[in-house]
């Protein structure tokens, strides 16, 4: 009757599964939970880390309270915030493909399970991508409409260079936002949909990196600590930076290679299961 109606049937199991088939209909956003749920954490934690840098360090060390600089809140915490979750979340997006590869390379094939937790994650990368193109246009918009500060930023070349990076940045961010999409996506061949995301994708997460590192400069090398915490580009450039530094050895040929040879199907010797697993390009 189902195909008479040129409907596709599907088996979902037992009677006792209607349930499940129900609600169905009634689920919200069942795959974002987790991302969202992240994304949001990561977000008031670098907002409070800026407002203690910022507002409430000041007035701790300074005899003399001045709370003026809690009108910056919308203006400047808020959207600093959500350009530090954002490239963050992009450093996430990548990690778990890295993390993917070490094992795969340890195994010496593709065909065993990867660990729970990084199935998980490999699987909620979608979510926590447009969850990073969301913060960092926000990012983009609140800054640039700030135009009184970006005209003070463009004095010194580490300043330009910061800007440019940002501006390619987010150029790609939203090339890579718009091929997630299924209508473009389903478009494309699996080559260029896997160049966009790996090789695009990487050079998204160097030029938010340099983005970061040319905003803080000097910064990020002096112990510059108020009221006995790190400033927060410090914070900040941890996870980027420890996912291009474990991607750079995957770069050399003779890991690239046997990485490759596994991929295609490949397996050492000592490699007996053969449980099908997601390949992680």
């Amino acid at each position: 009757m189902a195909r008479d109606l040129r409907l596709s049937p599907l088996d979902m199991g037992r009677l006792a599964n209607s349930r499940e088939v129900e609600s169905i209909p009634l689920r919200f956003f069942p795959e974002w939970h987790g991302a969202f749920a992240f994304s949001l954490v990561i977000w008031i934690a670098f907002f409070l880390l800026l407002v203690f840098e910022w507002q409430v360090c000041d007035n701790i060390m300074d005899s003399t309270s001045d709370w003026t600089s809690l009108g910056l809140l919308a203006s400047t915490n808020v959207p600093l915030a959500c350009g530090d979750t954002a490239l963050t979340l992009l450093a996430v997006c990548y990690l778990p493909g890295v993390i993917a590869a070490y094992l795969q390379l340890t195994r010496g094939t593709k065909y065993s399970q990867f660990p729970g937790w990084l199935d998980r994650w490999l699987k909620s990368r979608k979510q926590l991508g447009l969850l990073m193109l969301l913060n960092a246009l926000l990012h983009t918009l609140v800054m640039f409409c700030n135009s009184e500060s970006q005209l003070s930023w463009t004095s010194s070349w580490h300043k330009n260079t910061f800007l440019a990076c940002g501006c390619y940045a987010i150029l790609l961010a939203g090339i890579l936002g718009l091929t997630s999409l299924p209508s473009v996506s389903g478009s494309m061949t699996w080559r260029e949909f896997s160049f966009v995301q790996s090789v695009l994708g990487w050079l998204t997460l160097l030029l938010a990196t340099l983005h970061l590192v040319f905003c803080y400069w000097d910064k990020l090398i002096k112990a510059d600590f108020k009221c006995y915490l790190p400033s927060s580009g410090q914070f900040v450039i941890v996870i980027p930076l420890l996912t291009i530094v474990l991607k750079l050895p995957l770069l050399l040929p003779c890991v690239d290679s046997v990485l490759t040879n596994i991929r295609q199907g490949y397996e050492r010797p000592s490699s007996h299961s053969r449980t099908p697993n997601n390949t992680i390009n």
